[in-house]
C-alpha cells in the first residue's frame, strides 16, 4: 500500500496522484482497489508532512525542464507577436531529448 494523501474537516476534499501513467506495470491491470482508512488528524499529521517532499521533488524536476527549454533561447527564438507577449519557439521533439537524459 502507499499513501496517496489526506481529506480532514479543514480540507474535505482533494486529488490524489497515483502515478500509474507513469508505471509500465500498470498498463495491463483493468481494476484498481481503492482502501480508505480512518485514523485521527495527529495520526496521519507525519504522514501529510513527508507528501510535502512529494511536491518539493515535483518543483525540481519542473525547474529542470524550465532550464532544459530556456537551453535552446537565443534572441533569435524570442517571438513577439501583436499583443507584445513573447513565446519561446522549441523544437517539437523538445520533451523527447529532456526525457532521453533520465535513461
Amino acid at each position: 500500500m502507499q499513501y496517496l494523501g489526506a481529506i480532514a474537516n479543514e480540507k474535505p476534499s482533494d486529488t490524489f496522484m497515483t502515478g500509474f501513467p507513469f508505471r509500465s506495470e500498470f498498463d495491463t491491470i483493468n481494476t484498481v482497489k481503492l482502501c480508505l482508512q480512518g485514523q485521527s488528524y495527529e495520526e496521519i499529521a507525519n504522514l501529510v508532512k513527508c507528501s510535502d517532499g512529494q511536491k518539493e521533488y515535483s518543483k525540481l524536476v519542473a525547474h529542470n525542464l524550465f532550464n532544459y527549454m530556456m537551453s535552446y533561447h537565443n534572441g533569435d527564438l524570442i517571438v513577439n507577436n501583436t499583443n507584445g507577449r513573447e513565446y519561446l519557439v522549441l523544437p517539437s521533439d523538445v520533451f523527447t531529448k529532456w526525457m532521453k537524459k533520465f535513461d
